[in-house]
């Protein structure tokens, strides 16, 4: 018990901690290469969709999910994430049966990582490797009502990329919420190019996630994905700058 009060007021009021970044967005919305560009800046970014893949490959987690949802999701030996996707979205109580045994098992990995950073001695590396008036730029949308400070601690942001930030009410758990969005019709090109499945089945996976509207009044800075990379890098690069004065929150943790 002293363990997860000393814990969480790590996360509550640790000075020398990082900021805590999430990256989201809908299907498609290109929130990979988002994260693929603060990797090749220098910055530390975690996976949900990669803490996913390392559970199912999991001896434990494919005998578990066989017994729920049969042989047809098995390929030698392995779950077949196409199979399983095709399975789930197709049914909400399949989904909602994924979902609880996947999501309490990716937060507490990722619950982990946000530990030990807020346990990190000040200038020692973390143990897991894998101008202010900027807000007035054009190219992207900032919220109006977002804490800042003259200027951040030189720790960099170690940022985390959850698709289902809003869906699963995750974005008190982080400092600032970056919001990732194209228009649907893009999105779904996209997916169907890139994962080779149907327009159908991309709609399908659409309509179990909050619609981008929504999530652009909630988040604390949009992002648009139209268009070629460069107007993309673009804005990062403003993200980059004003990242520097962005406030700490007395966040939440992701699970005890």
């Amino acid at each position: 018990m002293k363990l997860n009060n000393k814990l969480n007021s790590s996360l509550k009021d640790a000075e020398n901690r990082p900021l805590f970044i999430s990256i989201t967005g809908n299907i498609g919305s290109g929130k990979t290469l988002i994260a693929n560009f603060f990797k090749a800046n220098g910055y530390h970014v975690y996976s949900a969709d990669t803490i996913s893949k390392e559970i199912l490959d999991k001896d434990e987690s494919i005998k578990d999910l066989k017994e729920i949802f049969g042989d047809k999701i098995i390929s030698k030996n392995k779950i077949d994430t196409k199979k399983l996707r095709n399975l789930v979205f197709k049914n909400k109580k399949n989904l909602k049966t994924l979902n609880d045994y996947m999501h309490k098992r990716i937060l507490h990995r990722l619950q982990v990582i946000l530990d030990d950073y807020c346990t990190t001695q000040p200038n020692q590396e973390c143990s897991y490797h894998n101008e202010n008036n900027i807000q007035s730029s054009y190219l992207i949308n900032i919220r109006d009502d977002v804490d800042v400070i003259d200027k951040n601690n030189n720790k960099k942001p170690i940022f985390f990329e959850i698709p289902l930030l809003y869906e699963c009410n995750l974005e008190h758990c982080f400092d600032f919420n970056i919001l990732i969005v194209a228009e649907d019709h893009i999105l779904i090109d996209r997916v169907v190019e890139r994962d080779n499945c149907t327009h159908e089945q991309v709609i399908s996976i659409l309509e179990n996630q909050i619609d981008q509207s929504v999530k652009m009044k909630k988040t604390d800075i949009v992002l648009l994905n139209n268009s070629n990379i460069e107007y993309l890098e673009i804005q990062l690069v403003l993200v980059i700058q004003f990242l520097n004065y962005i406030k700490k929150k007395n966040i939440r943790r992701l699970t005890e």
